[in-house]
């Protein structure tokens, strides 16, 4: 199987691209989502949006949950197939370990996040932004968990990828496309 993903010297996995600073990599990204909303395949993007868990472990350590970005998908998206409503994206600079932030993901679908008073969201589908495909045992859970990877290609489309597969996708000039995820669904014994 063909990944783009780049690994440390103890086998860890990394986030990709060439942003030095979490800064740098939102700098992109929200360069990224106004040209989504400019188009019409996004309808809004909330930033560093806070929430509450619906569960919390034993003896867990409780700290809110903060997301970077929820994007609700416009009409136009929606009728290119996107059919997964909000979406939440968590972003991190090139070279962190992907092993927390993807724990961290699997996180905020035990939470709901409140967009603005009296509005609240639950996220079917986490993309961890720059993260390209990734493979192995990793992305089984990440897919199992609703958790995909987002970057912008080379063509400078913004692009969100689940178990390798595109499933969403919009480009400057107007360009998007969505698909149904069928994966991520299974409860218990497998």
């Amino acid at each position: 199987m063909q990944t783009n993903q780049e690994e440390k010297e103890d086998g860890s996995l990394l986030t990709s691209g060439e942003y030095q600073t979490e800064e740098d990599a939102a700098r992109e990204l929200d360069a990224l989502l106004k040209a989504g909303v400019d188009t019409g395949a996004l309808r809004v993007v909330y930033k560093e949006v806070t929430g509450q868990y619906f569960f919390i472990p034993p003896r867990g350590e409780v700290k809110c949950p903060r997301i970077d970005r929820i994007v609700v998908p416009g009409k136009k998206l929606e009728d290119a197939g996107w059919k997964h409503g909000p979406f939440g994206i968590e972003i991190k600079k090139s070279g962190h370990k992907a092993g927390p932030v993807v724990n961290q993901c699997c996180d905020y679908q035990l939470a709901r996040f409140q967009v603005r008073e009296g509005y609240w969201l639950c996220l079917e589908y986490v993309f961890v932004f720059p993260l390209e495909r990734i493979g192995g045992d990793v992305e089984s859970v990440m897919v199992n968990h609703r958790i995909g990877c987002a970057s912008k290609n080379r063509h400078g489309a913004f692009n969100c990828d689940v178990s390798g597969c595109s499933v969403l996708r919009f480009h400057p000039n107007g360009e998007m496309h969505g698909r149904e995820i069928k994966s991520g669904r299974k409860l218990g014994s497998r």
